[in-house]
């Protein structure tokens, strides 16, 4: 047994870019030697939501702390994975490109969020087809509906993701993927499981579903 990836809250949806830097510094810095004991070169992040800033602020002050973040991985030899999810990377595929291309470091690469709908344009397929070739890890989540927050057992939703996964195993992906479920629970919308037992049924159904689909896909 591994541990493929540690999460993080490092700019994520609770940490806004007016927000203080130094809390991200520290956490990934007390993350790396815990990183390093568990064998394990990947810690998901995000990429700062907006605090009502114009585009271009927003946009340099995230580049800004990305690079310093990515330098400090550099250094102690872990890799970032940017989810397509809060901050200037979760607007639309051409943001989600953005953030790899302006920050150009082999430490930072990308978590596809199968379920995660961009909050401005297009679609997971669409940010898929756009940064395919820096995923090095994969959250499978699916749902139903334009507004992305009806959720649903993996391959029942909108999101096409067993063409994802079938074209991302095609292309020589050999990465870890971990569920999202976001049935029973969503810490973020402060959605709780009133059932712990029911919970944690659901969350073995999907198990098994998303496994199902992983072994149907390789064929």
């Amino acid at each position: 047994m591994q541990v493929c990836c540690f999460a993080s809250q490092i700019a994520n949806w609770a940490r806004k870019i007016s927000g203080d830097f130094a809390l991200d510094v520290e956490e990934l810095t007390r993350a790396i030697p815990r990183m390093h004991h568990f064998g394990t070169k990947y810690i998901r992040i995000m990429s700062y939501p907006n605090a009502n800033w114009n585009k271009n602020d927003w946009r340099k002050e995230v580049m800004r702390r990305l690079r310093k973040l990515a330098k400090i991985a550099e250094d102690s030899g872990v890799v970032l994975v940017h989810e397509n999810c809060s901050g200037w990377g979760g607007q639309n595929p051409e943001t989600a490109l953005d953030i790899i291309e302006t920050i150009n470091s082999s430490n930072l690469k990308f978590l596809l969020d199968t379920g995660n709908r961009p909050h401005g344009e297009g679609t997971p397929w669409d940010v898929y087809q756009k940064i395919r070739q820096y995923i090095v890890h994969v959250h499978i989540k699916d749902y139903r509906g334009k507004e992305g927050n009806r959720f649903v057992f993996p391959g029942e939703g909108d999101c096409q993701v067993r063409k994802i996964i079938k074209d991302l195993l095609s292309s020589g992906y050999e990465g870890g993927f971990s569920i999202e479920p976001h049935l029973a629970s969503i810490i973020h919308l402060e959605k709780k499981a009133e059932d712990q037992e029911a919970a944690y049924c659901l969350y073995l159904e999907y198990g098994k579903k998303a496994q199902a689909l992983l072994e149907k896909a390789k064929r």
